[in-house]
C-alpha cells in the first residue's frame, strides 16, 4: 500500500476528542511505519477538518532505471555545411564526409542501463524497481563487439558506415581521376571516393557512400549511404542520383535527385526534379530554385523561388490526404459516441427512476433494454477509436511543422502544394513562409511578427 488516509467525523459528547496521539496510536496499530505526515495530522486536528479525507502517510514509488545509451566516437550527424563568406559564397572543397578508421579503433561505447531506485510502502516493505531497458550493442559489417558488450571496434581498415542506427566499416575504393571510358561503370560494396568527376553515361552503384571531388554529369549514382558532389551536378535529364541517406552538392542542373534523408544544395537548383523524405535546403544568401519540382516530406527552404521570367516551379510537401481524412473522421466519430453515451446514460437514469416508482410502460421497458444493450457496446467502440486516434496522431506528428520557407522573394509562376491543396503565385512576394492549416495553404510574411 502506497498511502493511507483518514476521515475525521464529528465525535459525540461522550466520546473523547481526537488528538494527534490517538491518530498516531491508530497508525501504529495498523503497522504503518513509513512516510507518516505528522504535519498533515497536526493541521487536520487543529483545524478540525471533519468529513474530509486527509492523507496521513505516503510511500515512495520505485524509480525505473535509465535505459542503456550509446556514445559514438565519430560524426553521426554529418556536418556537410560549407563555410559562407560575407559575399554569400560557399566553399565545398573542404568538405569530407567519408570518415576513415583503422582496425582496432573504437567506434561506439555503450553505457549500461541502471537498476533504478527501490520504493517503500507505508508498511516499510521495499518495492524492487524495474531496471532500465538494456539494448544490446550490435555492430554492422567488419566490426567487433567486446566480450562485455560495452564497446564496438573496427575489425578492418576502412570507412565508417552509419545507417539506421547500425555502425559498420566498409572498404574504400579510390578513383584517382574521372569515372569515364578509362575506368568504366563501378558496382561495389565499398565506399567510393572519386578524385575527379563522373562523366555522362557512366554509373556508380554501392552500398556505401559516394564522394566526388569534381562534377557529376548525366550519370547514374546509387548509394546505400550518402552522396557528396563537391563541384555540382549538371545533366541533360537522362541520369538519376539516388541515396538512402543524404545528398549534398554545390548546384544541380537538369538532373533527378532522390534521397531517403535530406538534400542540401549550395547555390541553385535549375530545371531538376528533387525528392527527399525529410527536407530540401538551398544554402546561401543567393540560393535559388528555378523550374522543375522539389518534393520533401518536411521542409523546403531557399532564398529565392522561381525567376523573373515566371518559370513554372513546383514546391511540394508530401502529405497523405487519406491520413488527414482518417483523423478527422475518427475524431468526429469519437465525439459522437461520447455524446451518445452521455445521452443514453441520462435516458436510462430517467427510466430507472420511473421503474422504481413502477411507472414504466411496456414500450418504455423495451426501450430501456435496447438502451442497455447499446450502452454495453459503446465503451468497446470508444476504446477502439481512441487507440486508432493515438496511432493517427503519432503519424500526423511526423509531418507537424511541415513548411516551405522562401527567405527573400517568391516569383510568379511558383506553385506551392501540400498534399492535394495548392496555391499558384500570381504576384511576386517578399520572403514568406507557407504552411498547411485546416486543409488550406496559408502564407505569412517573414517580416510579420508572430
Amino acid at each position: 500500500m502506497m498511502s493511507a488516509t483518514v476521515v475525521f467525523r464529528l465525535h459525540g459528547e461522550d466520546e473523547p476528542p481526537i488528538t494527534e496521539e490517538t491518530i498516531l496510536a491508530d497508525i501504529n496499530e495498523a503497522k504503518i511505519v513509513f512516510g507518516i505526515d505528522r504535519a498533515a495530522i497536526k493541521e487536520a486536528v487543529e483545524g478540525e477538518q471533519f468529513g474530509r479525507a486527509i492523507t496521513i502517510a505516503r510511500g515512495v514509488k520505485p524509480t525505473r532505471g535509465e535505459a542503456s545509451s550509446l556514445e559514438y566516437h565519430f560524426r553521426t550527424s554529418l556536418d556537410l555545411y560549407p563555410r559562407e563568406d560575407e559575399r554569400g559564397n560557399l566553399d565545398y572543397k573542404d568538405i569530407h564526409f567519408i570518415q576513415n578508421i583503422a582496425r582496432g579503433e573504437l567506434l561506439v561505447s555503450k553505457i549500461p542501463a541502471t537498476e533504478g531506485l527501490p520504493g517503500t510502502t507505508i508498511f516499510g516493505n521495499e518495492i524492487a524497481p524495474k531496471p532500465g531497458i538494456d539494448t544490446p550493442l550490435k555492430g554492422g559489417n567488419n566490426t567487433t563487439v567486446s566480450e562485455d558488450g560495452l564497446s564496438l571496434t573496427a575489425a578492418v581498415d576502412g570507412a565508417i558506415m552509419y545507417a539506421n542506427g547500425i555502425v559498420g566499416v566498409n572498404d574504400i575504393t579510390v578513383i584517382n581521376g574521372n569515372v569515364d571510358f578509362g575506368v568504366g561503370n563501378i558496382t561495389c560494396r565499398t565506399s567510393v571516393q572519386v578524385k575527379g568527376g563522373v562523366k555522362s553515361g557512366f554509373s556508380i552503384k554501392t552500398s556505401g557512400d559516394i564522394e566526388i571531388d569534381g562534377t557529376a554529369e548525366d550519370c547514374n549514382l546509387v548509394a546505400g549511404g550518402n552522396i557528396l558532389v563537391k563541384e555540382g551536378i549538371i545533366g541533360n535529364e537522362r541520369g538519376e542520383i539516388r541515396a538512402d541517406g543524404n545528398i549534398t552538392a554545390k548546384f544541380v542542373e537538369n538532373h533527378c535527385l532522390l534521397a531517403g534523408g535530406e538534400i542540401t544544395i549550395g547555390e541553385e537548383i535549375v530545371n531538376s526534379r528533387l525528392e527527399a523524405d525529410l527536407q530540401i535546403v538551398v544554402q546561401g544568401q543567393q540560393g535559388r530554385i528555378i523550374g522543375g519540382s522539389c518534393t520533401a516530406g518536411k521542409v523546403i527552404k531557399v532564398a529565392v523561388a522561381g525567376s523573373e521570367s515566371e518559370t513554372a516551379t513546383l514546391f511540394e510537401i508530401k502529405l497523405d490526404p487519406d491520413l488527414v481524412t482518417a483523423y478527422a473522421w475518427t475524431e468526429s466519430e469519437l465525439q459522437r459516441l461520447i455524446t451518445d453515451r452521455d445521452r443514453i446514460q441520462k435516458a436510462l437514469t430517467d427510466l430507472y427512476q420511473q421503474k422504481a416508482k413502477e411507472q414504466l410502460t411496456f414500450q418504455e421497458r423495451k426501450a430501456m433494454s435496447k438502451l442497455e444493450r447499446t450502452k454495453e457496446n459503446i465503451p468497446v467502440r470508444i476504446h477502439e477509436l481512441e487507440i486508432r486516434k493515438e496511432d493517427l496522431t503519432a503519424q500526423l506528428a511526423k509531418i507537424e511543422g511541415s513548411h516551405i520557407e522562401v527567405l527573400e522573394h517568391v516569383h510568379p509562376g511558383v506553385t506551392v502544394r501540400f498534399g492535394l491543396a495548392e496555391q499558384t503565385i500570381l504576384e511576386g512576394r517578399a520572403g514568406c513562409r507557407f504552411e498547411f492549416v485546416d486543409n488550406e495553404v496559408l502564407y505569412k510574411s517573414l517580416s510579420q511578427p508572430d
